[in-house]
């Protein structure tokens, strides 16, 4: 019974330490995974970030692609309206010197 008592408590020991192992194993790998987590979600955070600003950047390169050629459009649409402007009033200039024409 002693022997078996001294096999019993032998055993308990055993398995303490043996659970004591696996939990600080356990732990360990908890620890690890929770800075690999860390890492991933810092670089992810860098990458949001540096997509954000890019993106930013290809925005505001557009935007300003678009408002030139928006100022070119008016500049040509300007040129245009007062050239035919212009051709409208030699016409009307024309025909007001042939008018008198016929009239004498």
């Amino acid at each position: 019974a002693k022997e078996a008592e001294k096999l019993r408590v032998r055993h308990a020991a055993e398995i303490a330490a043996a659970e004591q192992r696996h939990s600080a194993k356990l732990e360990e790998m908890e620890r690890l995974h929770a800075e690999k987590l860390a890492r991933r979600d810092a670089s992810h955070a860098f990458a949001i970030r540096f997509q954000s600003r890019t993106g930013v950047a290809q925005l505001q390169s557009a935007t300003d692609a678009l408002k030139r050629e928006l100022a070119t459009r008016a500049k040509r649409t300007a040129t245009w309206a007062q050239k035919r402007s212009h051709a409208a009033r030699s016409l009307a200039r024309a025909r007001a010197a042939r008018e008198k024409e016929r009239e004498r």
